[in-house]
């Protein structure tokens, strides 16, 4: 899988093209939202009318921005960047812009350049640029988890990790070691084992289609045995009753295609039930 997309998404061959730069600007998901100033009516809106319609501004173009990682991810996939020393012609003439948007406070100036920028549903209201917050509740579940997803996707299109990443950022990253095959040879059986005992579901979701995606068609035993400690069809008849997330039951269904793809192992086949 990896080998054929690589034929059609490879990594760009004029790296200071200035359209390269456009494309990460709009798929940049941790810069606030540029919120239009506009009146309500004839006459001017109050102050309430305006942070109403404002955050009403935001929830619409929310799915937008938390759908930004998926086209970063894409951007990004098999390439590697230079560090901060080793600057490209075009990003030191950028240099001087990015210092005037920091002067206009687009962006948080301590958030390292090489890390896994937070996504933002914040936005600025022109000409003012005082900052709107995103109406997020907290309580709401549905808000929770499109956040927690956010954030597993934004992990996954960086490529470096911090230790005091969110756990969804984590899982997003070790998902794309998977997909590129790096997890493969950089983590051991222990490590694998530690992360699944941590009882993360986003944790175990990237580890069982990382590692059936990094060893896709192989029918390692070890990551069998892996996959179907997730699958209550494949557990032998025990006297305690195991609960097992449905999403997890999904992405281990996914992974055990992806393992035995293109085997015609009929004993697998055999085993689903539907």
């Amino acid at each position: 899988m990896i080998k054929e997309a690589h034929k059609w998404i490879s990594a760009p061959i004029w790296t200071s093209d200035l359209r390269v730069y456009n494309v990460q600007q709009m798929l940049d998901s941790s810069q606030p939202i540029l919120i239009p100033s506009k009146e309500l009516g004839s006459q001017a809106s109050s102050e309430v009318q305006q942070r109403e319609q404002h955050e009403q501004f935001l929830l619409s173009v929310a799915i937008r921005t938390v759908a930004r990682p998926f086209g970063k991810a894409v951007l990004n996939f098999h390439t590697r960047h230079a560090f901060k020393d080793d600057e490209s012609f075009m990003e030191t003439n950028l240099k001087q812009k990015n210092e005037n948007i920091k002067k206009k406070q687009f962006y948080n100036s301590s958030i390292s350049q090489m890390g896994a920028r937070p996504i933002c549903l914040n936005g600025r209201v022109h000409p003012g640029w005082h900052q709107v917050d995103f109406p997020l509740n907290d309580t709401n579940p549905s808000h929770k988890l499109a956040m927690d997803w956010a954030n597993f996707y934004n992990g996954l299109a960086h490529e470096e990790a911090n230790s005091d990443l969110l756990t969804t950022i984590r899982a997003g990253l070790l998902l794309a070691a998977g997909l590129s095959g790096c997890i493969k040879d950089s983590m051991n059986l222990y490590d694998i084992h530690a992360l699944l005992t941590q009882n993360d579901k986003y944790l175990i979701i990237a580890l069982l289609i990382g590692c059936a995606a990094a060893h896709r068609g192989t029918s390692e035993v070890h990551v069998y045995k892996m996959i179907s400690a997730h699958l209550p069809f494949l557990l032998q008849p025990t006297l305690v009753e195991f609960k097992i997330e449905l999403s997890i039951q999904s992405a281990a269904i996914v992974s055990l295609g992806l393992l035995f793809a293109e085997t015609a192992n009929h004993n697998i086949s055999s085993q689903y039930k539907f």
